[in-house]
């Protein structure tokens, strides 16, 4: 069996339903299909060779798609849709775990309410917890501390589906930004480009393909980082270098060295919310932590244009 014929699905013995209609699908050119699929539930063993045939869709070469397919990861890509639910969101009023006050920056200044996920209404992906909720908060005003430390300027909330949670007034001088309703599916997320290497009469269609494939993910949960500026995982120990000392007292000397990190979530800009300039903000977490569900220690990195 070769490389590719390991994501080839056995034909099944009825013809699906058809996915509903998508009106956010023309935007994501030969990757529509994929788009409609994940939206309709499909299997990501499934939806894998569609990526694939996305990819031959646009003159890739089998050798260049071998190479890509091993910068696939499965995720939760959350597509920003106005006509779901605000369980998740982008933006809106702040919550917090009851008792809990409206976190600050190490300035006493207000952190930005940036998200919340219902994981209990989103798909299941291990080693994220199949319940509760997740509360992302973020410093817009990060480059004003004295050191550029995003760990102080990021803070993630888990609030198990059996403690409260609290919808608190967001301070006076706190930013605040519509919400932006999400919708979640499971599906392969191609990320980490620049670690991907192709033939030079490749690199030109692979380029244009990615960049569909960067229309066809909004956000997302777990997944490899889409980066703007490079691998964010491989900026965790340069930013350790700028950060507070007290920061760098907080992990393990292999943590500050940049082993064990893994991509928690890629939050985009949207609407009014902005990274810099045409950025997006990349959560980052211990792999031992997430999968004891601990949150406490994630870190909120920018790359911008």
């Amino acid at each position: 069996m070769g490389f590719l014929d390991r994501f080839r699905a056995a034909e099944p013995d009825e013809e699906p339903d058809p996915p509903p209609a998508d009106a956010g699908a023309e935007r994501c050119g030969g990757f529509a299909a994929l788009r409609r699929l994940a939206l309709a539930g499909g299997e990501v063993a499934v939806q894998r060779p569609v990526l694939i045939d996305g990819l031959l869709a646009y003159g890739i070469s089998l050798e260049a798609i071998s190479a890509i397919m091993t910068n696939v990861r499965d995720g939760i890509v959350l597509f920003e849709d106005d006509a779901a639910a605000p369980s998740s969101r982008v933006g809106g009023s702040g919550e917090l775990p009851v008792g809990v006050d409206w976190p600050l920056d190490c300035d006493g200044q207000p952190l930005t309410f940036i998200a919340r996920f219902a994981l209990g209404e989103l798909p299941s992906l291990e080693p994220l917890p199949a319940e509760g909720t997740l509360l992302v908060y973020w410093s817009e005003r990060c480059f004003e501390f004295d050191r550029m430390d995003f760990r102080v300027a990021t803070r993630v909330f888990w609030v198990p589906p059996d403690q409260g949670l609290q919808k608190v007034a967001a301070p006076p001088d706190a930013k605040t930004y519509k919400p932006t309703p999400l919708t979640g599916a499971l599906m392969p997320v191609l990320g980490e480009v620049d670690r991907i290497t192709v033939p030079p009469e490749d690199r030109d269609p692979f380029y244009e393909a990615f960049d569909e494939l960067m229309q066809l993910y909004d956000h997302q949960l777990l997944g490899l980082s889409r980066d703007v500026q490079g691998p964010v995982l491989q900026e965790v120990s340069y930013w350790f270098e700028q950060g507070f000392p007290s920061t760098r007292a907080d992990y393990t000397d292999a943590e500050v060295a940049g082993e064990g990190w893994m991509l928690l979530g890629q939050i985009e800009e949207t609407r009014d919310l902005a990274f810099g300039d045409g950025g997006a903000l990349y959560l980052v977490i211990p792999e031992e932590d997430l999968r004891a569900w601990r949150f406490d220690r994630v870190i909120g990195i920018m790359q911008c244009s």
